[in-house]
């Protein structure tokens, strides 16, 4: 039972998991897919609505295609932090709900948990990657 981590099983212990899992981690999460989806349905309308380069392009043309671009990064770049986070924190989240709903105490084994926490180390080091 050494090599064990146990999750705690006391009401108080499994409330505040709850809680802080649900507005620390699927409430953001769900905030940043619907933001995140608003910015491809924009960046999806001016696509549409920019049009095919000429040989003489106005300014106003030009900087629009500029902004459809930045658009189009800016989607690439959240979607890759959101798929990090998503990716880093499940393990973690996933435990926490089963040592929630599971009537029994759930072990797991001791480098399953430390796996899991560095995962969510992880995620941190890899946002300046993500972004460069």
């Amino acid at each position: 039972m050494q090599n064990q981590l146990q999750l705690a099983r006391e009401p108080r212990a499994q409330f505040y998991s709850l809680i802080s899992v649900s507005v620390f981690v699927i409430v953001p999460l769900c905030l940043i897919t619907v933001l995140n989806f608003i910015l491809l349905l924009t960046s999806w309308k001016l696509r549409l609505t920019t049009p095919l380069p000429l040989m003489h392009q106005s300014r106003t043309s030009i900087r629009r295609k500029s902004s459809v671009i930045a658009d189009q990064k800016a989607f690439k770049t959240v979607t890759l932090v959101v798929g990090a986070f998503i990716l880093c924190w499940l393990p973690q989240v996933i435990t926490t709900f089963l040592g929630i709903i599971m009537k029994e105490k759930l072990t797991i084994p001791r480098e399953v948990g430390t796996f899991r926490a560095l995962l969510v180390m992880a995620n941190s080091t890899m946002n300046p990657f993500i972004y460069t």
